[in-house]
């Protein structure tokens, strides 16, 4: 079991991991926008979480399925660049070299 403190100091929202036990410490800092940490810690109120709590969350659900939980996606990117993208990684998979229009 962890707990997990998260605190904002010197413009670095810092999060340390904490077993149960005390027996390991972790900490974690990254950079984040204030306003960002902000707007995210009232929406985390009202559904009665802490940041602490939503950061654990999150880092159990990536645990959980082996990645980001959730989609991460450009939606300026067109369907047709998104399946040319796809098309082109598989060949590569494949061990074929994309070849481009003025190749052919």
């Amino acid at each position: 079991m962890f707990c997990i403190d998260i605190y904002y100091t010197n413009d670095i929202l810092v999060a340390e991991v904490i077993e149960m036990d005390n027996s390991k410490n972790i900490a974690i800092s990254f950079r984040v926008n204030e306003q960002d940490k902000r707007q995210a810690a009232l929406i985390y109120e009202a559904l009665g979480l802490n940041l602490s709590t939503a950061f654990s969350m999150f880092l159990k659900r990536t645990i959980a399925v082996g990645g980001v939980p959730f989609d991460v996606t450009n939606p300026d990117l067109q369907y047709t660049e998104t399946a040319a993208l796809k098309q082109q990684l598989a060949a590569i998979r494949n061990g074929q070299l994309p070849t481009t229009d003025d190749e052919a």
